[in-house]
């Protein structure tokens, strides 16, 4: 049984064992079978398992350095570098910021989670890391642009402009070509700003285009997005 008041906490059962985190107020725990009694205050988890025996712990801080990414098939990839290493953490997306409406709830037991693609748009992430008697922590809060690291093209006038999110410690190539494998390069560029890039006085003919990317910390190259312009529609 758990008592409350005024309290924001969270509760689970499995395997006939009960836990909760608190992370406003209070919340009053008894064991049914046993004796057993404790208070479990803001900061604190419970775990009471079958034998009427009640752990209380401090619990975890939220992971501290977090990297988001939108992948390119529009999935959403979780990197979490904290000195909590070995952890099991909980991701939930939800597009409310009290978490009503929660979209993805996964649980994953490395510094990586990769969640099922979502539309893009703006979205609400919460992190929590679970200890090793399955109590939930703290959780770190985002919120997000899940973009699926789309480009954007658009033609204006005279001119196409093209445009993507820019991510640190990654180097773009917009490239052009007269043929779908790229053999015939017409551009290959590499832009100087994050802004979006205009190309002007192209030929009226189809014209194949991609941006690349290079991860510099990982030396791997990999097409951020692809298309046609002056699509003939042959």
């Amino acid at each position: 049984m758990l008592g409350v008041r005024g309290t924001h906490f969270r509760a689970g059962y499995s395997n006939e064992t009960l836990v909760t985190s608190v992370y406003e107020g209070n919340v009053a725990a008894q064991n049914r079978i046993g004796t057993a009694e404790a208070s479990i205050s803001k900061g604190e988890g419970a775990r009471i398992d079958e034998t009427g025996g009640i752990q209380v712990v401090r619990l975890l801080p939220p992971p501290d350095d977090v990297d988001i990414t939108s992948l390119p098939n529009e999935a959403i990839q979780i990197d979490i570098s904290s000195s909590m290493q070995g952890k099991t953490y909980r991701v939930q997306i939800a597009s409310d910021p009290n978490f009503l409406t929660i979209i993805r709830d996964q649980r994953s037991e490395g510094d990586q989670v990769q969640l099922a693609p979502l539309s893009p748009g703006f979205y609400h992430l919460r992190i929590a890391a679970i200890d090793d008697f399955g109590i939930e922590g703290n959780s770190a809060i985002f919120v997000i642009h899940h973009h699926g690291n789309r480009v954007s093209v658009k033609q204006e006038e005279d001119s196409w402009v093209f445009e993507w999110l820019h991510r640190a410690q990654i180097t773009y190539r917009l490239q052009l070509a007269a043929d779908h494998e790229f053999t015939k390069v017409l551009l290959d560029y590499e832009p100087q700003n994050n802004g979006p890039l205009r190309v002007s006085r192209l030929p009226g003919n189809e014209i194949f285009w991609r941006v690349v990317s290079l991860d510099e910390r990982t030396d791997m190259t990999v097409v951020l997005d692809t298309g046609t312009l002056n699509d003939t529609g042959q």
